[in-house]
């Protein structure tokens, strides 16, 4: 889950102008693999779940590509990331959803 949402984000980073034949993949091969290992590296594992750390690491990576984002507390350490990327209207909108804890297996 975690790989295709990281995926997805990275489609919506790589600049709209380049073709299909201009984008540098290796580069965000390297990036993608980056970001999941640090993703993959915070704790949300529930109970407690401290889905805020999940959402201030995609608040920072959000800001660092300069995409508005807020977070919205529900509970202590509790929380969810909402980020808008501005269409021009002329499609339907698209909503991403990541389930950001983890439940361990016993």
């Amino acid at each position: 889950m975690r790989i295709r949402l990281l995926m997805v984000f990275l489609v919506l980073v790589v600049p709209a102008q380049l073709s299909a034949q201009e984008i540098p993949w290796p580069q965000y091969q390297e990036e993608t693999v980056r970001r999941l290992s640090e993703y993959l590296q915070v704790n949300t594992a529930n109970p407690p779940g401290n889905e805020l750390q999940a959402a201030r690491f995609f608040e920072k990576w959000f800001a660092e590509e300069g995409i508005q984002s807020e977070i919205f507390m529900v509970a202590p350490g509790r929380a969810n990331l909402v980020a808008r990327l501005q269409g021009s209207g002329a499609k339907k909108p698209l909503i991403l959803a990541n389930h950001a804890d983890v439940v361990n297996a016993d």
